[in-house]
């Protein structure tokens, strides 16, 4: 088994950009289908994705992800699901 990583891109309002990590794949899906039910600065803030992760990244499933640095952004968003 493996285990992926999703990369997008955020816009953070203020000239600068950011990558965000996320392992959920349906919050993934979410935040690109500019869903009505995402509040706008969500929609706003991930629009430069157009549509598919900027990066999708393949690990082994037995990788311990957050002690290799990762943080990932999913429990952020998880209650617009």
């Amino acid at each position: 088994m493996v285990q992926k990583v999703y990369g997008l891109t955020r816009d953070c309002g203020d000239g600068s950009n950011t990558i965000d990590w996320f392992l959920n794949e349906a919050v993934v899906d979410l935040l690109l289908s500019h869903n009505g039910g995402l509040e706008d600065w969500i929609a706003e803030a991930f629009y430069g994705n157009e549509g598919s992760p900027a990066q999708t990244l393949t690990f082994p499933d037995d990788l311990d992800l957050v002690k290799c640095g990762f943080q990932f952004a999913d429990a952020e968003y998880t209650e617009y699901l």
